[in-house]
């Protein structure tokens, strides 16, 4: 395409004006370019310094009281939304306090990690607040629909384990640590109304040896004699029990 040249007249200080409005205005790209950059790195520092700021004011976890630290999790009352968190309310707190203890000295493992990273945010010497709170909160109410899905020969099976054990794989009575009012030993936590899924996890874990924390190894020694039918037998028909907390 061919160039069309322009001729100017007039004085030269005219020319010199004309030259200046008609050439690229690169200069002024380059200064407005520059002006945005310096403004979102000035934005970019502000935001940041906003975040650390927010970090510094907010309490993080050593302004809460422990047991609402438990709850983010569990629920402060106890009562948690889903089967991977067990239910604390009305739990024995020795029980609560021992698990505390067992993970952050790495005897339980079982969870993935999760616990045994936030128990270290609780002072060791708040363990027994947060586990006397969390028992002094109203039972969980049994899960009625999971004890609905067990046939009338799941239900006798489960009466029967729990009420006499199966001498013939020496097994052990439930009910002889795991009774409905006050489980013995102390550190024996009840079952009754915990989530199923939880509880079949639990034995799941014992069988498999993920989960070694039973000082006594009477749970290993249980659940490894236990077909994956007959735990989750037993997690349902305990699940669907009334909790009596303590």
């Amino acid at each position: 395409m061919p160039t069309t040249k322009v001729a100017i007249v007039g004085t030269a200080r005219q020319r010199s004006d004309w030259l200046f409005l008609m050439k690229p205005r690169r200069e002024w790209q380059f200064v407005r370019k520059l002006g945005v950059a310096i403004a979102l790195t000035l934005a970019v520092l502000q935001l940041a310094q906003g975040a650390q700021q927010a970090h510094a004011d907010g309490l993080g976890y050593d302004g809460l009281p422990p047991q609402e630290l438990c709850g983010l999790c569990h629920g402060l009352n106890g009562i948690s939304a889903t089967a991977k968190f067990p239910q604390l309310a009305g739990q024995k707190a020795i029980y609560i306090e021992k698990q505390l203890r067992d993970f952050l000295n790495r005897h339980r493992v079982n969870d993935g990690g999760q616990m045994a990273s936030i128990v270290t945010e609780i002072k060791p010497e708040q363990f027994a607040v947060a586990a006397k709170h969390f028992q002094g909160q109203p039972v969980p109410k049994p899960d009625l629909e999971a004890l609905s899905e067990l046939s009338k020969q799941d239900l006798a099976f489960a009466r029967t384990l729990i009420a006499t054990g199966r001498s013939a794989d020496g097994i052990l009575a439930c009910v002889s640590c795991h009774g409905a009012e006050a489980p013995k030993p102390a550190y024996i936590p009840h079952l009754r109304s915990q989530h199923k899924r939880y509880l079949v996890k639990q034995l799941q874990d014992f069988k498999s040896g993920n989960r070694m924390n039973d000082r006594t190894k009477t749970m290993p020694m249980i659940a490894k004699k236990l077909s994956d039918r007959e735990i989750e037998i037993l997690a349902a028909y305990y699940a669907g029990q009334p909790r009596r907390g303590d």
